[in-house]
């Protein structure tokens, strides 16, 4: 009897004591209930490690709550605000990462960038970096109905976005072409859908973005305006959920958990649009109605793209991952009557497939390593058929990029940072034209280039003293294709001083080069350009930039900074041949007139966050003109030359379930060329890009209407509206040259043209 009331009693305490137990994790999300307080750490820390309930409403504090969780883990913290910060208590340096712990919490306003200690654009040397945490595209914020990197980009400072609507991206006076989008350490060559509606990167699947447009670090290379470095999440490897969403242009599903239970998991993500939907009931109609005039109509447009990725831990030191991109554009465009047939085709995309492995070696010891393939192709077909005249062309443009590359990080004392790396890419190029004016007649023109690149490149973060930094770094590239060999050298420095402990000032020094050109003979990114290599006649492309700025962190959570820079562009190149939608790739060397550029100018920005409320202002006093000797003598405004640029955003939480956000835009008007004067019959210019278009202004704003359903999912309606107060921007001017009855006196007449009103839209996602 009493060895029976021994085991009951036995039993009971174990019983209690297993009910007493818990994690570390899960008690970080009961204080984050209670108190509203955040957690961010180094993401090599466990936290699914067994704790004691510590946290009692009525008898704890919260520094009574963390002292305890945290007491013998080896992890430290420290409280910053509403931000409690982990760190390894044998880390010899202070990680430059973090993760947020609760990534999708209430406040909708949570931001990856915290405090000056956390806040990576205020504390690293480098100046011009924006680093946007994933989450941010995920809060429901969307104009015409989808979130989108570029267009999130376009509203910073010292970016310009060219054609409205479209995601035009000119930073610090570059082309548009000279931007280097990574997908996971990989480069994209096709980053747009829809003709630059919508960009190509899937929001539902980013951790983190790093948007860098001077202070480059020696890692990066080959393209010389901007770096936007973009990672994707891996899967959940506990859980299964997903989201839906559906919005104007397009609808998407994504989907993640476990293939082995904290092991192995994938995330896919899928996008496509209407277009098609919508007009084929058009294409029907309009068939009916002409039917009488034998004339018919065929017009669709379809876009698609997948995201896909396959992670395993072989330990919490060693993972491995698989990731995959496919997207692809479709249009056709086919009308017909009685005499003639015309009919155009465009298709355009890219497929992307890498492995990646990274392993720790010790926490002062990182290797990356990492192989890919990316093929990008744009495909263009013109028939016209009649009784008097028959014309096909076709246009092909592919580029194969194989590449591998090596990244070692080393931290051999508190001092020191070292990183560096290799990588080789083999980029097979080539160009076809296929013209003919008989059915079943070929005169084929193609181009084949064969293009290796070797890249090394070294750096160092050094910590002088607290408040003294710097990076030093080299990149050497060299490029070779079987006639020519181009080497380029590229010093990459910046400093830091910390003032004190809430301003910073920061230097830096950056040269980039670019030996593959974007071929074109247009602004719009239509799939009609071909991507090219440097040759014999064509030089690499090349940048130096000089920038600096004050950064400070003031009371009341405001953060403020202001950036200047100067920047010089050489080996610019336009192209001078034949007017046509498709440049001529015959002579393409020949066609092309080497100039220079510089760019330079002032950014401010200045933000405000509370609990409820999240302001941000950016404002860009810049100049960008050109040089190009057989165009003009002297030097010139460039065509995104927008003196002024100013964007204010706003996001106001009511409630759990209601929010809402403004964006007000605003931007000196771009510029184009005009005739001024005519004498004769000839035709006269001042200069080239001569005259402004009126300034650009519109203001966005949306809604976002949030419900918790039956089943514990997350809906969310969003309703919004592009141009609010219907500004008609214009987007160019047509010219005429009229003259009087009597055929004698000419005149110029410009005429505006605006096309884009009021445009609302909607969205609705679902959280499962």
């Amino acid at each position: 009897m009493k060895k029976t009331i021994l085991l009951f009693i036995l039993n009971t305490l174990t019983l209690s004591l297993l009910a007493q137990s818990s994690t570390i994790k899960a008690e970080m999300e009961l204080l984050h209930k209670e108190y509203g307080v955040n957690f961010v750490y180094d993401s090599s820390i466990e936290l699914n490690i067994s704790s004691p309930v510590i946290y009692d409403k009525k008898t704890t504090s919260l520094d009574q709550s963390l002292e305890t969780l945290f007491a013998g883990t080896g992890i430290d913290y420290e409280i910053m605000k509403k931000y409690i910060v982990l760190t390894r208590s044998d880390s010899k340096k202070k990680p430059k990462g973090y993760t947020i712990f609760i990534q999708e919490q209430k406040d909708t306003l949570d931001a990856a960038s915290i405090t000056s200690y956390i806040n990576r654009s205020h504390s690293s040397t480098q100046t011009g970096l924006t680093p946007i945490d994933g989450s941010r595209f995920r809060k429901g914020f969307a104009v015409l109905g989808s979130p989108d990197v570029i267009k999130e980009i376009q509203t910073l400072s010292g970016v310009s976005g060219g054609t409205e609507l479209l995601s035009g991206m000119y930073v610090h006076g570059g082309e548009g072409h000279d931007n280097l989008f990574l997908l996971n350490g990989v480069p994209l060559y096709q980053v747009t859908h829809l003709a630059g509606l919508i960009s190509a990167f899937n929001t539902e699947i980013i951790e983190s973005l790093d948007f860098y447009k001077s202070g480059f670090p020696a890692r990066y290379g080959g393209k010389m305006s901007s770096v936007v470095d973009i990672q994707t999440r891996p899967g959940d490897m506990q859980e299964y959920h997903g989201v839906f969403n559906i919005g104007l242009l397009n609808g998407g599903l994504q989907f993640e958990g476990p293939i082995v239970k904290g092991k192995t998991s994938f995330n896919i993500a899928a996008r496509r649009s209407w277009f098609d939907v919508v007009t084929t009931p058009f294409n029907l109609i309009y068939n009916k109605v002409m039917e009488k005039k034998n004339k018919r109509l065929n017009i669709h447009y379809s876009m698609t793209d997948l995201n896909g990725s396959i992670t395993h831990l072989f330990n919490k030191d060693s993972r491995l991952s698989a990731d995959f991109y496919y997207g692809t554009d479709k249009f056709g465009l086919k009308t017909s009557d009685i005499d003639k047939t015309d009919d155009l085709g465009l298709k355009w995309g890219n497929i992307l497939a890498s492995l990646n492995w990274k392993k720790k070696f010790s926490d002062d010891l990182h290797l990356n390593t990492s192989v890919h393939y990316v093929r990008s192709n744009t495909h263009v077909a013109q028939h016209h058929d009649s009784k008097h005249l028959y014309k096909s062309q076709q246009d092909t443009s592919i580029l194969n990029d194989i590449g591998a590359k090596a990244e070692l990080d080393w931290i051999p004392s508190e001092h020191h940072h070292i990183s560096a790396g290799a990588s080789f890419s083999e980029y097979l190029i080539s160009s076809k034209r296929n013209l003919s004016s008989e059915p079943q007649t070929d005169n084929l023109f193609s181009l084949n280039y064969d293009i290796s690149e070797v890249a090394l490149y070294a750096a160092d973060e050094i910590s002088i003293t607290n408040w003294l930094k710097t990076n030093i770094g080299l990149r050497y590239s060299l490029t070779d294709h079987g006639e020519k060999t181009y080497h380029s050298i590229e010093p990459r420095a910046a400093v830091g001083f910390q003032l004190n402990e809430a301003t910073s000032l920061k230097l830096s020094y950056t040269e980039m080069s670019q030996a593959i050109h974007l071929l074109r003979a247009h602004y719009v990114d239509l799939p009609m350009s071909s991507w090219l290599p440097s040759t014999n006649e064509i030089a690499p492309m090349r940048s130096r930039q000089v920038a600096g700025g004050v950064y400070v962190n003031m009371p009341h959570n405001i953060s403020f900074s202001i950036e200047g820079y100067w920047k010089n562009m050489m080996n610019l190149y336009e192209y001078s041949g034949v007017d046509s939608i498709y440049p001529d790739i015959k002579n393409w060397e020949e066609e092309l007139i080497l100039g220079k550029g510089r760019s330079y100018g002032a950014e401010m920005e200045v933000r405000w966050r509370s609990e409820k409320m999240d302001i941000a202002a950016y404002y860009t006093l810049s100049w960008t003109e050109r040089y190009f000797e057989e165009i003009w003598p002297t030097w010139y405004p460039a065509r995104n030359d927008n003196r002024h640029k100013f964007n204010i955003n706003a996001t106001r939480k009511f409630s759990e379930k209601f929010e809402m956000y403004a964006s007000w835009n605003f931007q000196s008007g771009n510029r184009m060329t005009v005739p001024t004067q005519t004498i004769g019959e000839a035709i006269y210019y001042t200069s080239p890009y001569n005259l402004k278009l009126d300034d650009y202004h519109r203001l966005d704003i949306g809604f976002n209407f949030r419900k918790t359903t039956k089943r514990g999912n997350e809906s969310i309606w969003n309703l919004s509206v592009y141009n609010a107060y219907c500004r008609l921007n214009p987007l160019f001017y047509m010219t005429n040259i009229v003259t009087d009855m009597y055929g004698e006196n000419k005149k110029i007449v410009m005429k505006q043209c605006a096309m884009i009103p009021i445009l609302p839209s909607f969205s609705y996602t679902l959280r499962f």
